[in-house]
């Protein structure tokens, strides 16, 4: 495991511990998303990545405030259920919102990067929403691995590519891993002049818009979810 491969104090291993929408808005950024998991790079006026990361950030203290606001002093006595059902919807409206856009953000990546699902594939020959990885749970995506923009046929995803089950159940089970995962392979923070940072846009240092796609050749050609 890579987890404290840079140490307890890293910026990236901070932010997956205690503010993982601060990371995941630093990733959506690095990948010009949206903060629903929207994709605009194939569209040079879609500028509405760059507003990713203050959204998050507030995103993040407006749950904070909340939560401490509706915490129940003493939640066991049952004398103040309005505060406990309220910090249960506050609670479980962030958890589906994180899983959805971890969902979106790994499809995305692996699109992108072109990196087929290596487990949880039983689960199409069960036949739960979805039978074919290429196409993805309940044809997500195009079965073509969709175009640089985004535009593929979707029903399940904003980002525009095939989400997988292996994405689900990892955004699901282990939503700090992968948040990890994504921070790690979106940029190498051993190249020199690229520390790390707790609360820029991209969370590094000396960033070009496109640094994420160095080196990724026609984006969305279909080798992705080719199992």
């Amino acid at each position: 495991c890579d987890c404290l491969r840079f140490g307890p104090c890293h910026p990236h291993f901070l932010n997956a511990w205690f503010c993982r929408l601060v990371l995941m808005g630093q990733i959506l950024t690095r990948m010009k998303m949206t903060w629903l998991g929207f994709r605009t790079r194939g569209n040079p006026d879609d500028r509405r990545w760059k507003s990713t990361f203050s959204i998050m950030v507030k995103l993040t203290i407006a749950y904070y405030v909340l939560d401490i606001l509706t915490s129940p002093a003493d939640p066991e006595t049952g004398d103040d259920d309005v505060n406990v059902t309220l910090n249960s919807v506050i609670g479980s409206a962030m958890f589906f919102y994180t899983t959805y856009v971890l969902i979106q953000l790994r499809a995305t990546l692996r699109h992108v990067y072109s990196i087929p699902e290596e487990s949880c594939l039983c689960l199409y020959e069960m036949g739960l929403c979805g039978n074919n990885p290429r196409e993805g749970i309940c044809g997500s995506g195009s079965g073509g691995g969709g175009d640089d923009d985004g535009s593929s046929s979707t029903r399940l995803c904003t980002s525009g590519v095939a989400v997988g089950w292996e994405d689900v159940c990892c955004a699901f089970w282990c939503p700090l891993c992968v948040a990890g995962q994504m921070a790690r392979h979106t940029v190498d923070y051993e190249e020199r002049g690229r520390r790390a940072v707790c609360c820029n846009e991209v969370g590094v240092e000396n960033w070009e818009e496109d640094d994420a796609y160095e080196g990724v050749v026609r984006v969305g050609e279909g080798s992705v979810l080719v199992v």
